[in-house]
C-alpha cells in the first residue's frame, strides 16, 4: 500500500514536471513562431528551387543527348529517325516552347495576384445596397485609388517589356 502511494506521488511529480517543461518550451517556441515560420518557408522555397534546378538539369542532359546522338520516334506506326542535325533543331524548338510555357505561367501568376487584389478590394467595400448607411471610409477610398493606379502602372510597364 505504501509502495502504491509512493509510485502515485512520483508519477504525479513527474507529470507536473513534464507539464512545466512543456509550458516553458512552448513559451520559448511561441515567442519565435514568426521566425520559425519564415525559416520553414525559406527552406520550402529552397527545396522547390532545387527540385526545379534538378528537373532543368535532367531536361538539359536529355536535350544534349538528343542533339548529339539523335533519336527515334514512332509516329503513326512509322519509325522516324532524327539525326543529330534534326535533333539539334528539335532541342531549339523544345527549348523555345518551354520558354513560352514559362512566360504563360508567369502571366497566369500575375493574373491570379490581380484577381486576389480585386477580391480583397471587394471585401473591403461595404454593401451599401443592403445597408445604405455603410460607406467606404475616405482614407480607404484613397487607398483603393492608389492601389488601382499602381496596378495600372505595373500593367503598362509589363506591356512595354
Amino acid at each position: 500500500l505504501n509502495f502504491d502511494t509512493y509510485i502515485l506521488n512520483r508519477l504525479t511529480e513527474l507529470d507536473s514536471a513534464n507539464c512545466e517543461i512543456m509550458s516553458r518550451i512552448l513559451s520559448r517556441v511561441s515567442g519565435k513562431e514568426h521566425e520559425i515560420k519564415d525559416e520553414v518557408d525559406r527552406i520550402l522555397a529552397a527545396e522547390l528551387e532545387i527540385s526545379a534546378a534538378t528537373m532543368y538539369i535532367q531536361s538539359g542532359r536529355e536535350f544534349l543527348r538528343r542533339a548529339i546522338r539523335g533519336y527515334t520516334t514512332n509516329d503513326c506506326g512509322n519509325d522516324i529517325i532524327h539525326n543529330p542535325v534534326t535533333g539539334g533543331l528539335d532541342v531549339l524548338r523544345l527549348a523555345d516552347q518551354q520558354d513560352k510555357i514559362r512566360s504563360l505561367l508567369d502571366v497566369v501568376d500575375r493574373i491570379i495576384a490581380i484577381r486576389f487584389q480585386e477580391a480583397t478590394w471587394w471585401d473591403g467595400i461595404p454593401n451599401t445596397t443592403v445597408f445604405p448607411q455603410n460607406v467606404v471610409p475616405f482614407n480607404r477610398f484613397h487607398s483603393f485609388v492608389d492601389e488601382t493606379r499602381r496596378l495600372i502602372e505595373t500593367a503598362h510597364a509589363e506591356e512595354v517589356i
